[in-house]
């Protein structure tokens, strides 16, 4: 009798290993999958949704005075004082060939060396995606103003490529 139950608890012992592993290799593969999701700010530009990703934006800006530039192109509308730091605001519905924006919202980007802001209507929600669902987008007039794209809530949201903008701008101010 005790030989019998050495022998089921071997048994018992390796599909508890079994299972052991297996779990393991489920909570490594959940934890590949949360890996691969990006967090995104999703945003109006007049009534059409946009995005970019979260750890770009620094903050939001309500009601700021934005002071206008003389020989710029069009979509700078000029600069902001935030805490004694000018940021260039841009409106990129004006390079979208769309209304310019009559909000006085703006989303500040965050990146090292570079201080500007769009021109926005208003701020949806952060929102999750998985790198899987994320689309691919053709370029505008020759210029990636789009990295990619994804669906929320039925729409196709597509991704501001803020390095095209940055080129954009100094591509423009030189030739001016």
């Amino acid at each position: 009798v005790h030989g019998i139950m050495f022998i089921m608890n071997d048994k018992i012992l390796e599909e508890i290993k079994e299972n052991s592993l297996s779990k393991d290799s489920q909570e490594s593969s959940l934890q590949e999958n949360q890996a691969k999701k990006v967090n995104y700010l999703i945003f109006l530009m007049n009534d059409e949704p946009y995005a970019i990703e979260s750890n770009l934006s620094r903050e939001i800006l309500n009601d700021f005075k934005v002071y206008k530039l003389p020989f710029v192109p069009n979509y700078i509308k000029g600069v902001l004082n935030r805490l004694g730091d000018a940021y260039t605001v841009l409106d990129p519905m004006i390079l979208f060939s769309k209304s310019e924006q009559t909000s006085n919202l703006f989303l500040v980007c965050k990146l090292p060396q570079e201080k500007f802001c769009f021109k926005i209507t208003d701020v949806l929600e952060f929102f999750e995606v998985d790198e899987t669902e994320i689309n691919s987008l053709e370029k505008i007039n020759g210029i990636d103003y789009f990295s990619s794209s994804f669906l929320w809530n039925g729409k196709e949201v597509p991704i501001l490529n803020i390095s095209s903008f940055l080129q954009k701008i100094r591509r423009d101010l030189k030739n001016e």
